[in-house]
Parts: C-alpha cells; sequence; structure tokens
C-alpha cells in the first residue's frame, strides 16, 4: 500500500524500486477491495497492519506534524500524527509520489 498526497500520484517505478519489485500496477477498485476486504474510499494503512501488506508512506509526509487517513470505512477519516502513523504501521518512508499532471513513461 502506497500513502502519497491528494494531490500527487503514486510513482510505480520508485514503489517497485523500493518493494525490490521490476514492475508493480495499480489494482483495479474491485482488485483493491478483494485483496483488503475494505470497500473502496476506506481502504486504510491501520487495517492492513497485521495482515502481510507493505505501506510505503511518501516523504513529503515528514514535512507534516499530522495527516489524515482513511479510518477503514467509507467517509471516515482519521487526523494522526504523521511519526505515530509511521510506527504503528511500520512504514517505509520514500519519494514514491509526483504530481499529478506529471506525464510518466510506464
Amino acid at each position: 500500500m502506497a500513502v502519497v498526497p491528494g494531490d500527487s500520484q503514486v510513482d510505480l517505478k520508485a514503489v517497485a524500486k523500493m518493494v525490490n519489485e521490476k514492475k508493480v500496477s495499480m489494482p483495479t477498485e474491485k482488485e483493491a477491495e478483494s485483496m483488503t476486504g475494505l470497500e473502496a474510499g476506506g481502504i486504510s494503512p491501520l487495517a492492513l497492519i497485521n495482515i502481510g501488506f507493505q505501506v510505503l508512506i511518501d516523504q513529503q509526509a515528514n514535512d507534516l506534524g499530522e495527516i489524515h487517513i482513511s479510518g477503514g470505512e467509507r467517509g471516515v477519516n482519521l487526523r494522526l500524527g504523521t511519526k505515530d502513523l509511521v510506527q504503528l504501521t511500520r512504514e517505509r518512508v520514500g519519494d514514491i509520489s509526483r504530481p499529478k499532471d506529471e506525464a510518466v513513461d510506464l
């Protein structure tokens, strides 16, 4: 799972490098729901803590004191200290996002 700012998009090449894979892809909404057991719009890194997911967070989060994430149900959001979220989920921090309007060569 990749956690990136709302005004950015996931850089799949950066994520692949961070998890030591040649290539990764974004799941469809249906695939994400099937893999996590959560409804799209409510998929939360907190809900994935002990079910085998690696959680990655964009380095921009380090500049923030707090971060808003899904509470595990559509429409439920939580505000947590960024350092607390990283500690709770054992997230790995890296440069994994780019501006939404930036072209990418996949």
